[in-house]
């Protein structure tokens, strides 16, 4: 059960990684920056990709274990089978925050013309403040109720 517990935690740390890896590298000029321009049209679909994707990851991922089916797989299962089930889940919801974090790092160096990935950016580290799989996150799942 621990060796899980570091795996997925190990995968949030490496997911992290990937996004601060790129910005790194985007800084030091390895990878270039402000390469999609100006268009009023591709900043249209930057800020509003930005925002469907930081606020609705934001509210996916940290209300993810109440979705009921979700939910059900994970409590209403034996205390092993759903620990899988958590672990499985929790790498979904882990792969799903990384994403839209990785892409508001790309869409922020992408262009300087906007500023709403950088926000977007902000708004998807303070979910994963609150997404650190553990035990006890586990267990507080078991015994939480939804409705």
């Amino acid at each position: 059960m621990k060796n899980k517990i570091k795996q997925l935690q190990l995968l949030f740390v490496a997911s992290l990684g990937v996004a601060i890896i790129f910005a790194l590298l985007s800084e030091a000029g390895l990878i270039g920056a402000d390469y999609i321009g100006n268009a009023p049209k591709v900043l249209y679909w930057v800020n509003l990709y930005s925002i469907i994707s930081g606020l609705g990851g934001m509210f996916v991922t940290l209300r993810w274990f109440n979705f009921k089916k979700i939910h059900r797989a994970v409590c209403h299962a034996d205390a092993e089978a759903g620990f899988e089930n958590f672990c499985s889940w929790t790498k979904i919801r882990l792969f799903l925050l990384a994403f839209v974090f990785v892409t508001n790092v790309v869409l922020y160096f992408a262009s300087s013309y906007t500023a709403t990935p950088k926000y977007s950016m902000l708004i998807v580290l303070v979910a994963y403040a609150f997404c650190w799989p553990s035990k006890s996150a586990f267990q507080a799942i078991r015994e939480s109720e939804v409705r």
